[in-house]
């Protein structure tokens, strides 16, 4: 009977970590561009900027089939790609990303069309003017330094780079923490978030196929 009872809780077990493991949330949100652009000849009506995502893990899971995007928690899209963006060129599907900022942004896995994962990742959407000059556009810039745990680490991307990058968050230690992979840089801000850092002393390092930039951070 004990026996019974034993492999009764081992299966009840392992069904539930099977059905948490099932909803696997997006990783690497990444925002790039801030509503307003530098001289960006595409861009005439509208603010280009593209909101991307890593398609979560599926090699054990149940039937990924899309994601919600949300503001502040309230739903506002649905969508089957792992991107949300507006590249400068009619039709564009989220003409109405900026409404209503500042806001919270979230994207949450949908699995079997009804079930959604955690949001891992949250970056805060802001608009706000800034004078270019004041940032030497050939080096990596680091718009708001120190930044507060819980804020965007927004960074200003070199106009000579304008292919293949990546954007490495290491600690003092020499460890990577964070790892971000871009196509091209069409808009020149990154917003990435402090989840899963801790305060302390960060290097924000880019490398392209024929430069690396490194910045120090501070996480307060």
């Amino acid at each position: 009977m004990k026996i019974a009872k034993t492999i009764f809780t081992l299966l009840l077990l392992t069904s539930s970590l099977t059905i948490f493991a099932q909803l696997n949330p997006i990783k690497n949100l990444i925002h790039q561009g801030d509503g307003y652009q530098f001289g960006n000849p595409n861009c005439p009506q509208f603010n280009c900027y593209a909101l991307t995502w890593t398609k979560p893990d599926t090699s054990y899971t149940d039937t990924l089939t899309g994601y919600n995007i949300y503001k502040n928690n309230i739903f506002y899209r649905y969508t089957t790609q792992t991107n949300a963006s507006c590249e400068g060129f009619y039709p564009c599907s989220y003409m109405d990303f900026f409404d209503n900022v500042p806001f919270w942004l979230t994207v949450k896995a949908v699995y079997n069309r009804t079930l959604e994962s955690i949001a891992d990742d949250s970056i805060h959407i802001v608009t706000f003017a800034i004078d270019v000059k004041e940032f030497k556009m050939d080096k990596l810039n680091i718009i708001k330094n120190p930044v507060k745990l819980g804020e965007n680490i927004t960074i200003l991307i070199p106009n000579t780079v304008s292919n293949y990058y990546n954007i490495n968050v290491i600690s003092q230690k020499g460890e990577l923490i964070k790892e971000y992979n871009f196509k091209d840089s069409r808009n020149n801000v990154v917003n990435i978030s402090t989840n899963r850092l801790s305060q302390g002393i960060y290097y924000i390092n880019l490398k392209t196929d024929k430069n690396t930039f490194t910045s120090k951070l501070i996480i307060e």
